[in-house]
């Protein structure tokens, strides 16, 4: 069994150095275990260390599941991909988005918000930020989706409805943008199912995979990764721990109501390993095929085409987008992985990869914002790639 003696000592030297308290890594081959590796503290007042059995806050790890069990029901043909968003959700029917000349003029938008383009991020819908209009709006209501009014949390209908007034960043399917995308596809689930999202992906995914672990809310509170807060104090790193962290949670303890798509997964190391061994055959733990190898190939493919140079994540040029996934199509930058890997990130830093030409899924968990994502995805992934080469 390999050592992974590079992987090792780059977590340990990024824990020592302060980026974060701990980690939590596993890594498959053939859907095997080659590799775990759990370093430093989970809870600094108790000094309770790292280990496999922490439910970690997913974050944006959830996108990928969000689409992997969409995808099913484009495989049972109840939804297409070129289905318009308006057949599910009528108030977006009429749309509007910012002008391209100026982007403090609204006008009607010209095309239709396709599946395919909530899968690909190329919907014009944004997040939070204060650069434009779309931006500063979608800020303001996902300040509302998290605070309950007269003890009631919004709904992914009542959201949806509020989402559907804010003008759109760009013409749909004409650039790229990181927002609500996969949010929205949760709510699609929803109608198309007429079952709720959370249930759904129980179903799919959980279920099936045995990820007994993760759900959408926190199940145990005695195995909770704690969130640390890194910041700089005269030039020297701090990490303060964060109790309750519930950024883009509605609830902690209880399932909320509506659990975001983009980011709601409370999972473990192991549990969401399972998720990324999926992902290379689409075939469940009793070997069914859950997703077909011909919609599992386009999820996991460049999607993006000759929009792929609008194509904004925090590593290289070598990337491209599919769904819900960044994937390798290049590999002649730094960090030098496979063409073909792919996976994401989340906000805390954990990260998720899966190399299908070589049966390799690494699942590394951390817990602290901010994430230092791109720190992770060159200078782990360049470690990471040396020791797996070795195999």
């Amino acid at each position: 069994m390999n050592n992974f003696e590079n992987t090792k000592k780059k977590l340990i030297e990024l824990i020592e150095k302060k980026y974060f308290t701990g980690a939590v890594l596993k890594i498959n081959k053939n859907k095997k275990s080659i590799f775990s590796f759990s370093y430093g503290i989970n809870d600094i007042d108790t000094k309770s260390e790292m280990n496999e059995n922490l439910i970690f806050r997913g974050y944006s790890l959830t996108k990928t599941v969000t689409v992997a069990a969409f995808l099913t029901l484009i495989d049972e043909k109840v939804i297409n991909l070129n289905d318009p968003l308006h057949k599910f959700f009528p108030e977006f029917k009429n749309i509007k988005v910012l002008n391209s000349q100026n982007n403090n003029e609204i006008v009607d938008a010209k095309n239709a918000i396709l599946i395919k383009h909530l899968l690909t991020m190329t919907s014009g819908l944004a997040y939070f930020g204060n650069k434009t209009i779309t931006q500063k709006q979608t800020t303001l209501l996902l300040s509302e989706f998290a605070k309950p009014i007269d003890g009631k949390f919004m709904d992914y209908p009542t959201f949806i409805n509020k989402l559907s007034k804010i003008p759109l960043e760009f013409e749909p399917g004409t650039n790229w943008r990181y927002g609500l995308s996969l949010d929205v596809i949760a709510a699609v689930i929803e109608k198309a199912t007429s079952m709720s999202y959370r249930d759904f992906v129980k179903q799919r995914i959980f279920d099936r995979l045995q990820m007994l672990d993760s759900d959408f809310y926190l199940k145990d509170r005695k195995r909770e990764a704690k969130v640390y807060n890194w910041s700089l104090l005269k030039d020297k790193p701090i990490l303060e721990k964060v109790e309750n962290f519930n950024f883009f949670i509605q609830e902690i303890d209880n399932v909320p109501k509506m659990p975001m798509g983009g980011a709601g997964l409370f999972t473990t190391v192991g549990d969401y390993l399972k998720f990324l061994d999926f992902l290379i055959d689409g075939k469940d733990l009793k070997g069914n095929q859950v997703i077909s190898e011909k919609i599992l190939k386009e999820m996991t493919t460049d999607r993006l085409k000759n929009l792929r140079s609008n194509f904004r994540w925090t590593l290289n040029e070598d990337y491209s987008y599919g769904y819900g996934v960044r994937v390798r199509i290049e590999n002649n930058n730094f960090p030098l992985t496979e063409i073909g890997e792919f996976g994401w990130d989340g906000l805390l830093g954990s990260t998720a990869l899966v190399d299908p030409l070589n049966k390799f899924s690494v699942c590394l968990m951390l817990s602290s914002k901010p994430g230092h994502n791109k720190l992770i995805e060159s200078e782990f992934f360049e470690k990471l790639y040396q020791d797996l080469k070795s195999i």
